[in-house]
């Protein structure tokens, strides 16, 4: 009795039919709401698929000895292609077979570019591989290119595997390539070149043809040392070979007078 008595009181009925109106307007605006999320998606998509958000230009970054050109040919960027679709990961790829490339990123920049970023390598080293020809490496003895002619300011290497085409590692040059990179400045004025042997041994050609024997790469940066200090302490005139493959007691042989 109680009960149908406060079904039927007025400001109760008004206050249940407020509930329920508020509860349909709220229904209502999350409707609404899905609606204009599904229509803005929509929009979205079909914008980036629209011509105005097509590959209009590569940016190239970074790159000074491969120009714009050379890496947007291997970018191999279909004309037309909308920005949303490029693989990224595919360009990169592409870009980093090029031998003079150690890294390439690729991204997206709204609305119609694609920018590449090079980082290149830097040779570090000529190997002699035929007559006038000279092969280029970097620290990871990469083969770069062939030249004719290496840049004056780089040491000569010479080991095994020097026949290695761009864009191969030169497995015979590695630990010549390593002493190369260790070799500090008041010594490298004394360098002509490295020799790797086939046990891995180095030995570097000194001026005026002396030898001068490293042996492997281990305590590389000690056999440096003994090497240059025995430079600074006798003359190289009369010296027949030098031996720093124990560097705690490195050798310096005179040459044989009559």
């Amino acid at each position: 009795m109680v009960s149908a008595v406060a079904e039927s009181h007025p400001r109760l009925r008004a206050r249940r039919e407020a509930v329920q109106r508020s509860d349909e307007r709220r229904k209502w605006i999350r409707t609404t709401l899905l609606l204009l999320v599904l229509v803005a998606a929509i929009a979205v998509l079909g914008l980036a698929r629209s011509r105005l958000l097509d590959v209009e230009q590569i940016r190239v970054e970074g790159s000074s000895r491969l120009d714009a050109d050379e890496v947007e040919a291997l970018a191999a960027i279909e004309p037309g292609v909308a920005l949303i679709d490029i693989d990224l990961a595919g360009v990169e790829e592409r870009v980093e077979r090029h031998p003079w490339v150690a890294d390439a990123s690729a991204r997206r920049e709204w609305p119609d570019t694609l920018t590449i970023d090079v980082v290149e390598r830097m040779p570090v080293a000529a190997s002699p591989v035929a007559e006038g020809a000279y092969l280029l490496v970097d620290l990871d003895a990469m083969a770069l290119d062939v030249v004719d002619r290496p840049p004056a300011a780089l040491p000569i290497v010479r080991g095994l595997d020097v026949d290695a085409a761009p864009g191969q590692v030169a497995p015979g040059l590695t630990a010549a390539v390593q002493v190369v990179d260790a070799i500090p400045d008041d010594l490298a004025a004394w360098v002509v070149a490295v020799d790797q042997g086939p046990d891995g041994a180095v030995v570097l050609e000194l001026i005026d043809g002396v030898p001068a024997e490293l042996g492997t790469a281990d305590r590389l940066a000690d056999k440096l040392v003994a090497l240059a200090t025995l430079l600074s302490r006798v003359q190289a005139d009369c010296i027949e070979s030098f031996n720093v493959q124990a560097p705690d007691a490195p050798v310096a042989t005179r040459c044989r007078t009559a």
